[in-house]
Parts: structure tokens; C-alpha cells; sequence
């Protein structure tokens, strides 16, 4: 039988980065009887995002956080330890870290994973690979960490020029070596994803890396970019049509169905897969500062001044939490709206929160969303 012939299933996901739809409903129902007053609290989560420090070895182009050297007055690792503590409380089984720096250039990084591990909960880590060892990987492997390598290109001038820096290409391929020779992708679900952030210079090959990831068990999270930090500045030359990103979104859902059995509605800002962080997860920055994804500007509070659980009632998170019923413009009459809201982050940066998602080719002939005031 060939692939084309295989029925159609929902695409695979890494470990620990993922939660199923009866999970995600179960935390939305009950924090609505909490903001309803119907239920005395405190809000669920299921996971929780605190940013490590901003010390970082490369210099991406698309960098959403502008990480490079440190910040001053940064998480310490009693705060780090505070955050786990309260999301564990709070219901939350993952920990995802994705910023602000390289992680692996933070001293505190393998205390902190293995504080996470004894209590139960599973690590999902963005890492741009490059100083990643046998070593390194064993221990990541003993303490359940999900590695998401940030992987742009399979082209080594394409790849050096996104990441600012010679050599990184190497260091990304031999990391995924590594973290296939210790069987990261022998796992079901998968354990190794890739991060590929669609831009003009490889737009080209995204279908190939694409392919590679499916081939090898690993997860392909390739996404829109975010405009926040070095990204705003090199919009020029990273960014992509609508009709373009409509296009390769297409191409993938078809390559998906036909050569790997996986059915999925092509739309941004992720392949695959819908985001639904607003719904389930809390992001702290490496100032403390309480946000309700990982670009946003506005913040709900910050750690050092009070608890999630406090946090957890401000009225943008409950507005956030209705966004299938608070969500403006085209996404409202969208007949995806209970599932997809596209990116909040992009439009709480550039617009409105809860306008139409101005990147989606869903609604063609939208008139642009308003300047953000």
C-alpha cells in the first residue's frame, strides 16, 4: 500500500511540548467557572515558560528577544525555582524554556532541569545546538528533556548567514547527530524537534528540511516569524508574502498527506498545528515580568512582586482565555476560531490583541489592522 493510500491521522508531536484537546478544554472550562466566580480557584495551567538569561553565542537575524549579552537584575535561580514551584501548583506538567539566550551558556541550566525533573514534570528546551556534547545530551536524556534544536537550513551559507556567525551550521548538524545517536527521535512521541523559522532565504527548502524531519521522527515546528527585536530590523530581507507563506503552508499539507498520511488544515503561523499558549501556559521573561505568551509587551505582573495564581486574574488573561468569543474583525466570524487564533503575539506587538490575525490568508481582502496605540 502505498502512502497516499494511508488514512489520513492527526501529525505526530514532540513530548512534553504538546497537550491533547480534552486537556487544553478541561484547564479552559475550569478558569472560566473561576473568572465566572462558580468555582473558588486558583487557575490551571499545564505548562510554564521562565526565561533563563540572555548571554547567547550566535546572532540571529530573526531573534525575537535580541539576546546577545546579559541583562541586568535577571532570574535567579531561587526565582527560577519559585516559578516551577508555583506552576507545579497550579496544575502545570511542562516547563518550556525558549528564551531569552542560549540556555547551554547558562551555569544554572543542569541544576535547574534536574530541580524540574524531581518534581515530575518534563522539559521542553529550545537550543540552537552549537554547544551541545555526548555529555550534554546523556544528561538532557537522564532528565526527560524534549530538545528543540533551532535548525534554519540545510545549506551551510544559508544557515551561517541567518545565525550571524561561521561555523554554526556544523555545531547545529553535529548536535542532531548526537541527539539521534542517544535515540532522542526513537521515542514515541518523539523526544528532538527542530525549530525553522520561515524567512526569504530558506523559504526554497523548507519542503526538503520539511522531509528530512518527518523521515527521521522528528518534529518539525516551523513557524512565521515574530517581529519583536533584531527581527523588526531585518524585516527587509527575512520577510515573506501572504501569498508566499499561503503557498508553502499548502505545499507541506500536501506533501504531509500524500507522503506520510497526515491531515492538517494549512494556516499560520505554525505547520502542523495550531498554538493554543494563551489556553494553558504562562510565560515569565528574564526580568520577572508575567506575560501571557512569549513576545508580548504587556506583562500582568512580575515575580518578584506577586504570584501566578494572582497574575493568573488579570483581566487580559481572561479576555485572552475567551478569544473564540473576544477575538475582532475576520477571525470572529471564521469557522476555525474555536481552535486557531493565530498569532496574539504578533498582534500584540504590532496592533491590536485581539484583532484579526493580520498574517492569515484565511480572509482575503482584509482591510490591515490599526497601528497599536
Amino acid at each position: 500500500m502505498d502512502r497516499a493510500s494511508i488514512m489520513s491521522k492527526k501529525p505526530p508531536r514532540i513530548r512534553g511540548f504538546h497537550h491533547s484537546i480534552g486537556e487544553v478544554a478541561d484547564v479552559r472550562f475550569h478558569n472560566s467557572l473561576v473568572d465566572d466566580r462558580k468555582h473558588p480557584g486558583p487557575h490551571k495551567l499545564l505548562s510554564v515558560s521562565p526565561f533563563l538569561g540572555a548571554t547567547c553565542n550566535l546572532n540571529c537575524a530573526y531573534c525575537y528577544t535580541d539576546a546577545g549579552i546579559p541583562h541586568k537584575n535577571e532570574l535567579t535561580p531561587g526565582d527560577l525555582k519559585s516559578i516551577i514551584d508555583q506552576g507545579r501548583a497550579l496544575g502545570a506538567q511542562t516547563v518550556v524554556i525558549a528564551g531569552t539566550g542560549e540556555p547551554l551558556l547558562d551555569k544554572n541550566l543542569m541544576p535547574f532541569l534536574q530541580y524540574i525533573h524531581n518534581q515530575g514534570m518534563t522539559t521542553v528546551l529550545y537550543t540552537n545546538g552549537t554547544l551541545v556534547t555526548p555529555e550534554i545530551a546523556d544528561r538532557l536524556y537522564e532528565l526527560d528533556v524534549s530538545p528543540l534544536v533551532k535548525m534554519n537550513s540545510l545549506n551551510e551559507g544559508v544557515q551561517d548567514k541567518l545565525t550571524r556567525r561561521r561555523g554554526s551550521f556544523k555545531g547545529i548538524q553535529r548536535a542532531l547527530r548526537i541527539f539521534m545517536e542517544r535515540g532522542f527521535n526513537k521515542a514515541e512521541p518523539t523526544r528532538l524537534g527542530i525549530e525553522s523559522v520561515i524567512c526569504k532565504p530558506n523559504l526554497s527548502e523548507i519542503p526538503e528540511i520539511f522531509r528530512w524531519a518527518r523521515r527521521n521522527n522528528i518534529y518539525p515546528h516551523i513557524e512565521m516569524m515574530i517581529h519583536s527585536g533584531r527581527a523588526v530590523h531585518n524585516a527587509n530581507e527575512l520577510d515573506i508574502s501572504i501569498d508566499e507563506a499561503r503557498e508553502i503552508f499548502t505545499t507541506l499539507s500536501e506533501i504531509d498527506r500524500t507522503e506520510f498520511g497526515y491531515s492538517w488544515i494549512p494556516k499560520p503561523p505554525y505547520v502542523a498545528g495550531d498554538c493554543d499558549m494563551v489556553y494553558r501556559n504562562i510565560v515569565v521573561d528574564s526580568h520577572g515580568n508575567i506575560k501571557p505568551c512569549f513576545g508580548f509587551v504587556d506583562v500582568v505582573g512580575n515575580v518578584r512582586e506577586t504570584t501566578l495564581a494572582k497574575a493568573l486574574k488579570s483581566p487580559l488573561l481572561k479576555k485572552l482565555r475567551r478569544l473564540d468569543a473576544t477575538i475582532q474583525g475576520a477571525c470572529s466570524t471564521c469557522a476555525l476560531k474555536s481552535t486557531c487564533y493565530g498569532c496574539r503575539c504578533e498582534m500584540n506587538l504590532c496592533c491590536n490583541t485581539f484583532g484579526a490575525y493580520k498574517d492569515c490568508w484565511m480572509a482575503a481582502g482584509r482591510p490591515k489592522a490599526p497601528p497599536r496605540s
